[in-house]
C-alpha cells in the first residue's frame, strides 16, 4: 500500500507516493503556490496531490496516510503550524485538519527537517542505528533527531533548531530570528550574500561578477555561485568555504557533547561543495573533540537526495506520526 508524502517550501511544493521500502513511485512538483494564503496553499497542495494520485490510478482513501513536511516550527501532535518564515500567514495555523479535510484522509504534520531525518534513518545513511541526529545546511540549518528509534521533537515539537543557536554572541550578523550569532547567521545560504560583500571589499577578489558571462554583475549571491568562483581560486570563496566548514564541524562537536549519537549524517545543498569541504567539517569536529571519542562516530552524507522529505513525510504518514486529523 502506497503512502503520500507531501513537501511545502517556499520555492516548491512537491507531492510523492512512496511503498513501504521508501521506494518513491511517482511524484509532481510545482510553483503555483508561492504568494498563496493559507486556504488557498491547502487548495493547491490537495490539488497535486489528487493530481498524483489519479495520474497513479490510486484513490487518496485507499492511501495507507498522508504526511506532510514544512519549513518551521511545528506542533505535530495537534497538527498545527506555530509559525514559519518562508510562507504567508500559517500562525498557529491547523494544517493537518484543514488538509484532511480537502482530501478525505487522515493527515500527519512534521518539521521538513526531522521528516529527512525519519527518511534516513528508515532507508538512508541513518540505516541500522538507534541513535542518530540528522542536519541539514542549505538556506537554513536544522537538525532531525532520532533516539532509540523514535523521532524527538521536545515539549512544543520544536526541538531539532541547531541553527538558532549561537555561536558567535558579539558577531554583527543578524539571524533571521533577530539573534546576533546563530548558527544560521554564519554557515547556511541565508547570510551569504552579505558575507561575500564584505569579502570582496576586503580581499579585493571578483566574487561579486558572474563567473559564466565574462565580469558582468551578479545578482543575490547563492551557494552555486561561491562555489563556482572557489572552483576559480577565487580567495573570497574560498575563504567563505573554509569557515562554513570550520562552524559546521563545531557544530557536529556541540551534538556530540549534548547528545552522543551514535552517527550523525549531513544533507541539505552545502553537502554537494567539494574542494576538501566535508573533509574539513569533520577534521575540525575531530580536532575538538580529541580525547573525548569513546566511541566510533561515524559523520556520513545523506543518500537519499532531493526527494528526502517527501519520503521522509509519507513513511511518517505510514510509521504513524504525532498528530491525527
Amino acid at each position: 500500500m502506497l503512502s503520500c508524502g507531501i513537501d511545502i517550501g517556499g520555492t516548491k511544493l512537491a507531492a510523492g507516493l512512496v511503498d513501504g521500502d521508501g521506494n518513491l513511485a511517482r511524484i509532481e512538483r510545482t510553483d503555483r503556490h508561492v504568494g498563496l494564503g493559507e486556504a488557498e496553499m491547502m487548495d493547491c497542495a490537495a490539488g497535486l496531490a489528487g493530481e498524483l494520485c489519479r495520474a497513479a490510478g490510486v484513490g487518496v482513501a485507499s492511501l495507507a496516510g498522508v504526511g506532510v513536511g514544512m519549513t518551521g516550527h511545528m506542533r505535530g501532535r495537534d497538527g498545527v503550524v506555530i509559525t514559519t518564515s518562508n510562507l504567508k500567514g500559517f500562525k498557529n495555523y491547523p494544517l493537518a485538519a484543514e488538509l484532511s479535510r480537502r482530501l478525505g484522509a487522515r493527515v500527519i504534520l512534521e518539521n521538513d527537517a526531522n521528516c529527512q531525518a525519519w527518511a534516513e534513518y528508515r532507508f538512508g545513511a541513518g540505516r541500522g542505528y538507534d541513535d542518530m541526529v540528522f542536519i541539514t545546511a542549505s538556506t537554513g540549518i536544522g537538525a532531525g533527531i532520532i533516539i532509540d528509534g523514535r523521532l524527538y521533537r521536545g515539549q512544543s515539537g520544536t526541538a531539532g533548531e541547531i541553527g538558532h543557536t549561537i555561536i558567535e554572541p558579539s558577531s554583527d550578523a543578524v539571524c533571521t530570528c533577530g539573534n546576533r550569532g546563530c548558527f544560521m547567521a554564519h554557515a547556511c545560504t541565508l547570510n551569504l550574500d552579505a558575507l561575500a560583500r564584505g569579502k570582496s571589499r576586503r580581499l579585493k577578489t571578483d566574487i561579486l561578477s558572474r563567473p559564466d558571462a565574462g565580469g558582468a554583475p551578479c545578482g543575490r549571491i547563492d551557494g552555486k555561485h561561491v562555489y563556482a568562483h572557489a572552483l576559480r581560486g577565487d580567495k573570497a570563496a574560498l575563504e567563505i568555504i573554509h569557515e562554513y566548514a570550520d562552524y559546521l564541524g563545531i557544530m557536529l562537536y556541540n551534538v556530540f557533547q549534548f547528545l552522543n549519537p551514535q552517527a550523525i549524517v549531513m544533507g541539505g545543498g552545502l553537502m554537494n561543495w567539494e574542494l576538501g569541504f566535508f573533509d574539513r567539517i569533520e577534521a575540525k569536529f575531530r580536532e575538538l573533540a580529541r580525547d573525548m571519542l569513546f566511541d566510533p562516530l561515524p559523520i556520513v552524507k545523506a543518500r537519499i537526495g532531493d526527494e528526502s522529505g517527501v519520503i521522509g513525510a509519507a513513511t511518517l504518514a505510514r510509521d504513524g506520526g504525532p498528530s491525527r486529523a
